[in-house]
This record gives C-alpha cells, sequence and structure tokens, in this order.
C-alpha cells in the first residue's frame, strides 16, 4: 500500500468510528481532546468536532517514515524497508507513551499511535510474523530490499491489492474535504468570508 492508501483508510476508520461513538464516548472524548491539542483534565470533553488530522496522518505514515529513514540512514543496521517501525513492540511502546501522556492530559500521541497501529493492519504484518513479532522471534527481519522497491513503485499501482486501497483513500480524503468545505460553507452562509 502506498500513501493514500494509509491516509485516507486511517481517516476514513477514524471518521466512522467517532460517528458510531460520538455521545460522550472515551474514544469520542479522546478524538477531540487530541484535535484540541490542549491540557485539560483527562476525563474532560475538548469542544472541537473535527478529527485530529495532524495525530492520525503522522500515525499512519510513521512506520513507514521510521523504517524507510532507518534504512537510508543506517544501511548497516536496518537491513531491510520494514524493521522496527513495522513491529508490535515499536507501537506498543507508543500506545504506553500515548497513554501515559493522556493521563497528564494531552491525547495526540495516543491517537498517533493507534494510527500506527492501524498502518500494521493496512500493511498486512501478520504475513511477516518475523518483523511483526520482533524481536520475540528472532533479531532478524523479513527483508525487502528498497533498491528493487523505489524503482517500481508506480508499477505497483498494476497490482489490485495496491491499486483499490489507493483508490479507496483518496475517494475517503476527497470526500472528507469536499465534506469539509460543504460544512464550512453552511457555518458561513454564502457569501461571507471567514
Amino acid at each position: 500500500m502506498l500513501l493514500f492508501g494509509h491516509t485516507g483508510i486511517t481517516l476514513g476508520v477514524a471518521w466512522v468510528a467517532r460517528g458510531l461513538a460520538r455521545r460522550a464516548s472515551p474514544f469520542d472524548r479522546l478524538l477531540r481532546h487530541a484535535q484540541d491539542g490542549v491540557r485539560t483534565a483527562p476525563g474532560a470533553i475538548a469542544p472541537s468536532r473535527r478529527l485530529p488530522y495532524p495525530a492520525l496522518l503522522a500515525g499512519s505514515l510513521l512506520p513507514d517514515i521510521v523504517d524507510k529513514l532507518g534504512y537510508l540512514v543506517f544501511r548497516d543496521l536496518f537491513t531491510a524497508s520494514r524493521t522496527i517501525g513495522h513491529s508490535l513492540v515499536f507501537s506498543l511502546v507508543l500506545l504506553l507513551a500515548g497513554w501515559l501522556l493522556h493521563r497528564r492530559g494531552t491525547s495526540w500521541l495516543i491517537v498517533l499511535s493507534l494510527a500506527s497501529l492501524g498502518h500494521l493492519v493496512l500493511d498486512e504484518m501478520w504475513q511477516q510474523l518475523g518483523t511483526l513479532f520482533w524481536p520475540l522471534l528472532g533479531w532478524g527481519f523479513d527483508r525487502l530490499e528498497l533498491e528493487e522497491w523505489f524503482p517500481t513503485l508506480w508499477l505497483r499501482l498494476g497490482n489490485i491489492k495496491v491499486l483499490v486501497p489507493e483508490l479507496v483513500g483518496v475517494a475517503i480524503i476527497l470526500a472528507l474535504v469536499v465534506g469539509g468545505l460543504w460544512a464550512h460553507r453552511a457555518r458561513v452562509g454564502p457569501g461571507e468570508r471567514s
């Protein structure tokens, strides 16, 4: 999966989850609290109705960012393009840090860590158990060389398992943008400036 599949599907899942759990649920409080980026009491409901887009977008791409940068900078240590960032230990450490930060009144890191966990699901990491359960199944990672990956990046769109999530992601992003513009126009009114 490429850029739009990860970001669009993550935003869509968060939007649906917020809609299903809208009325004062813990998930909705967490999302609203993370979007505001303010320090309030851990159980308080923040006034924002928007999704925490920065945390969701960063989390949806974080495993790839960590692993690709690690591979490019530390080639001797990172022997593949899916390594620590695509492991459960990475996501669980992020989740624990997010939970600790949430207890202090800030929720953005827990949202980022949940989006990072979603990335592992979208990448079907259960097919690479050596990487997913690193270091429990050994210290090595399943190999995927970047030299082979980058030049064939756009050719991957011919694969239905890549093309469909990318198209779904683009559709979700467009729907959220158009829906946001429509909602903004309804709040401001025709002919008024914001």
